[in-house]
């Protein structure tokens, strides 16, 4: 059977990750209690067995929904008990033997949590054992949300706000004294008046206008990276990382521009001006966005638009430029050297197959999995292809955040000017 496989970040006050939950559907979108024990299964088995587990959940907790029946079967032990958070769902009863296997992972230090919690929740016997109580803002007005966090702040319990949407619904959670959230409120533009958009760096354009002529020069593109002494060390040391697939070590600009192609180069240069602009952003945004660009390029490689695949890369690359620059993606689009096609999908002015392909993603992202798949039949995409590909968006974010630390690269940069002076 195949599974629609997702995840969502879970984030501090300070917006930094502190999980993901791991989601998952059947392809025939129905979840009966045998479904959800397989589908979960499924998932241990594709991100703990098949993909790696630190890669999924980089380095934080898996947010997983078990099944009475899973926590009965000990399933939980599989896992780590500081890699997993146990979701126990809003109709779980709490019978007799599930409240001992519960205690008894409890005993072992393993974390649980109470799924979708509002005002019609009946079951307050497990709010003396679970750590985390996840509140559903979507289900709950106002008042509600008031009484249920005076009901829950008599217990021991972390409360954790889902499905915030906006940025007024994170500023009420952080007043009710919320400490975790999940939904997709970072992802909305908080615009500022009079912001300005920081320059693009001269010789990123350079480089791009270069790369964009019928017949694009290897020498003068060499010139144009060489000019830059922190582009020439951030180009060397991302054509050599495990992210770009080198087999053997590129040693200089011309040897990486001859090897690797144009095609390989121009999206370099692309992520780089990326970079330039979104320092001072949450890591989660920037990490959102490269992943919506290697997983959008790796979709449109196995569809019929496989001919425009690095434009796809940039449509999820930019997808949250207004987000990160805090301005009107017209205006943050307004000078960026992409297609005209590609800046009407991103500003929502035409529909097309980039707008169609944000749509899939976006979805995606959110579990709208009944909406995925209509877009699946649209680009001829089967659920495996869509899974593979996500991780390894997930798997290549991670590398290259792995091999380029950008906060510490000044000083790396320092050391080859000091290096080059005393030569």
């Amino acid at each position: 059977m195949d599974i629609y496989m997702a995840r969502q970040p879970i984030l501090t006050l300070e917006k930094k990750v502190y999980g993901y939950e791991l989601l998952y559907r059947s392809e025939h979108l129905i979840m009966d209690e045998y479904d959800g024990d397989v589908a979960t299964l499924n998932v241990i088995n594709n991100t703990f067995m098949s993909l790696g587990f630190e890669e999924v959940v980089d380095q934080g907790l898996a947010f997983l929904n078990f099944t009475s029946d899973l926590i009965k079967k000990d399933v939980p032990l599989i896992f780590n008990k500081e890699a997993i958070v146990i979701e126990i769902l809003e109709d779980v009863q709490p019978e007799d033997f599930l409240m001992k296997k519960i205690n008894e992972l409890k005993e072992k230090g393993y974390i649980f949590a109470i799924d979708d919690y509002d005002s019609s929740y009946r079951y307050d016997e497990f709010l003396n054992l679970v750590d985390i109580v996840k509140v559903d803002f979507k289900k709950t007005n106002k008042y509600e949300r008031e009484d249920i966090t005076r009901k829950l702040k008599q217990h021991n319990v972390t409360l954790l706000a889902e499905k915030i949407e906006n940025n007024n619904e994170f500023l009420e959670a952080k007043r009710l004294g919320y400490n975790l959230f999940q939904g997709f409120f970072f992802q909305k533009p908080q615009i500022l008046k009079n912001r300005e958009i920081k320059a693009l760096n001269t010789n990123h354009l350079q480089a791009i206008n270069e790369l964009a002529k019928p017949e694009p020069d290897y020498h003068e593109l060499a010139e144009i990276i060489k000019r830059d002494v922190a582009m020439t060390y951030k180009f060397m040391k991302l054509v050599n990382s495990v992210a770009f697939y080198s087999r053997s070590k590129i040693e200089s600009i011309n040897d990486a521009l001859v090897r690797l192609g144009f095609r390989e180069i121009n999206k370099y240069v692309f992520l780089l001006m990326f970079k330039h602009l979104a320092v001072g952003s949450p890591d989660v945004l920037i990490n959102n966005a490269l992943i919506r660009a290697k997983f959008s390029e790796g979709l449109a490689k196995k569809s019929r638009f496989k001919n425009k695949c690095d434009d796809f890369f940039l449509l999820g690359m930019f997808s949250m430029i207004d987000v990160i620059l805090s301005v009107p993606k017209e205006e943050a689009l307004r000078e960026m050297p992409i297609s005209v096609e590609l800046k009407k999908a991103l500003t929502g002015t035409e529909k097309n197959e980039f707008s169609e392909m944000m749509d899939l993603i976006i979805n995606h992202e959110r579990g709208n999995f009944e909406f995925v798949n209509g877009l699946l039949v649209e680009f001829d995409i089967s659920i495996g292809t869509l899974n593979n590909e996500y991780f390894n968006a997930i798997q290549w974010n991670l590398e290259i955040s792995k091999e380029i630390n950008w906060k510490n690269i000044f000083d790396k940069i320092l050391r080859i000017w000091y290096s080059e002076f005393n030569n």
